[in-house]
């Protein structure tokens, strides 16, 4: 597993957690704000090796920008970077910290200071940011991974106005470590773009069958076939449409409803995520009580399968019930339930319940969120 441990610090909603041990299937459990999207946002970066697109798309999600100027005087939304730290307090004396060790995690994100540059990349700075000479009047940041900071500066990040607001990015991704497959997915349904794009990556392949597999979580054996239709950039884009049993043409996938969607969602999303990392946020969402614990087993097996690492979310009780269910049938014992909970100033707790525990707390109806 890329972590069979996790270790944050400073990293948005989260002060400090450490989860001493983390399964092939780990569902992640707690009250609302207690940060469990900041965990899965943590491992999307720890998963890119910090590289600055994957920390601005997490900051695009959460509507996380402000405005800058350009060398002209015009005004544009940039990336508020200060959002990535604990409190909004970035500074050089406390990074952000995500890995697998606590003692050495490898991802390390902190304020920098022009000390940081080397003589070509601070003539550049200075070429463009001539009436900057300070640290106090600019905000700079650099990502390092296992000892290994960026150092290249990229043009379009220099604005020239809005002193001590503007975020200005040191980096060179030619010396990260290679990115681990990451695949995010959210609470909400993916589009048609989205769909598509991941059955094209499973199309013709085995993974086809195992996404027909988990339409048939609803359907059972009405569902014939499943294929993709439309041009890209036409009227109506593509989209996913399905035979169905006793139809005489087939339908389109939105139009058998949100769980539809969404268990055929998390079945291309596992296979587009081979070798690597699925995050699933609010796992539940859409998905009948009825259907959770052959949900989970479904998960549990292809992420075997797969190679694939699962982080998941939930509010819900009858998704820790059916995933405990699917974790007690599950005779390689990868599923673990980790409840998170708020501690105060001293960051947040993690309580792990394996499978037995897990168990106990479904037969005997426990709360463990």
């Amino acid at each position: 597993m890329h972590l069979p441990a996790l270790t944050i610090k400073g990293f948005r909603g989260v002060k400090s957690l450490s989860i001493p041990k983390l399964s092939r299937v780990t569902l992640l459990a707690g009250k609302n704000s207690v940060g469990k999207t900041s965990v899965l946002e943590a491992v999307e970066a720890f998963a890119a090796r910090g590289r600055r697109s994957t920390l601005f798309n997490i900051l695009e999600k959460r509507n996380e920008w402000i405005n800058m100027t350009d060398e002209d005087g015009d005004e544009f939304p940039g990336p508020d970077i200060t959002a990535l730290f604990y409190g909004r307090t970035p500074s050089e004396d406390a990074p952000i910290l995500i890995g697998p060790s606590e003692k050495a995690p490898p991802l390390r994100i902190a304020k920098a200071s022009l000390n940081d540059l080397d003589k070509e990349q601070m003539a550049f700075f200075e070429r463009y940011t001539p009436e900057i000479d300070d640290d106090d009047d600019f905000q700079l940041f650099k990502s390092a991974f296992q000892g290994k900071r960026g150092v290249k500066v990229e043009e379009y990040m220099i604005p020239q106005m809005m002193r001590r607001r503007i975020p200005f990015w040191l980096r060179e991704e030619s010396r990260l470590p290679a990115a681990t497959r990451c695949v995010p997915l959210g609470p909400g349904l993916l589009g048609n773009d989205e769909i598509t794009r991941f059955w094209d990556g499973v199309a013709l392949t085995d993974d086809e069958d195992r996404a027909l597999e988990a339409l048939k979580l609803i359907f059972r054996d009405k569902v014939e076939r499943i294929t993709a239709i439309g041009e890209e950039g036409g009227r109506r884009g593509r989209r996913v449409i399905v035979k169905l049993k006793d139809h005489p043409q087939p339908v389109p996938l939105k139009s058998l409803g949100d769980g539809a969607v969404r268990l055929f969602s998390v079945a291309l999303a596992l296979a587009n995520s081979r070798d690597g990392i699925l995050l699933l946020d609010e796992a539940e969402n859409g998905i009948h009580h009825s259907v959770q614990r052959d949900f989970w087993r479904m998960v549990l097996r292809m992420a075997r399968e797969n190679s694939t690492q699962v982080l998941a979310t939930t509010h819900s009780w009858d998704c820790v019930r059916g995933f405990a269910q699917a974790a007690a049938d599950d005779e390689n014992n990868e599923g673990i339930l980790i409840r998170l909970d708020e501690q105060d100033d001293e960051g947040i707790r993690s309580v792990s319940y394996s499978e037995d525990k897990l168990r106990i707390a479904a037969e005997q109806g426990i709360e463990v969120r």
